[in-house]
């Protein structure tokens, strides 16, 4: 699977730990450095995004689908594999939604080459 729309997405890390991060207002690739098997459930919250985690934390990404379902991108980075986490959201208002994690393909050279860059910034709690 090819990864949708990078050449228009910067990439932004965000820690498990920040517990609310702001959406910028420009097309991102969240980049989530996290073990595939810690991750336990994503939810829409309005226009944000929650991530659950087994140990029962989770992060808020505030304004997540503000722009639509595919402005903003998940990806997550466990070591040097990175998993797209392909979102199926209800349209809006609240509710759990299906995810499936698709490994970004060697063949999308322009995603692995920015990700190798490395991240372009950390946003700390609630900082946006």
């Amino acid at each position: 699977m090819i990864f949708p729309s990078t050449s228009t997405h910067r990439n932004l890390s965000i820690a498990q730990d920040a517990g609310l991060v702001r959406a910028p207002d420009e097309p991102v690739n969240f980049l989530l450095n996290v073990a595939r098997e810690h991750l336990s459930g994503y939810m829409r919250s309005g226009n944000d995004l929650v991530i659950a985690f087994k140990d029962g934390s989770s992060l808020q990404i505030s304004d997540f689908f503000l722009r639509g379902v595919d402005a903003h991108h998940l990806v997550i980075v466990q070591g040097q594999e990175r998993w797209w986490v392909r979102l199926s959201p209800p349209a809006t208002g609240e509710g759990t939604m299906a995810a499936s994690l698709e490994p970004v393909d060697e063949d999308s050279s322009h995603l692995l080459g920015l990700l190798g860059l490395g991240a372009v910034g950390l946003i700390a709690a609630g900082g946006g």
